[in-house]
């Protein structure tokens, strides 16, 4: 996953790659450099918007 993204940097005008977390995945993304971003969407229960910065 790092290697694609890393493969993504300089490709695209996007300054970020967003996603939304499922509970138990969030201490996982947060180990490997994604940070919580604010949402105006509503999530389901303990799901936490995140991106990974490009």
């Amino acid at each position: 996953m790092l290697a694609a993204i890393e493969h993504c940097k300089g490709k695209s005008e996007k300054q970020a790659i967003w996603l939304n977390a499922a509970p138990n995945a969030i201490p996982f993304y947060q180990a490997v450099g994604r940070i919580s971003r604010s949402n105006q969407q509503t999530l389901p229960q303990g799901f936490s918007a995140m991106q990974f910065l490009l």
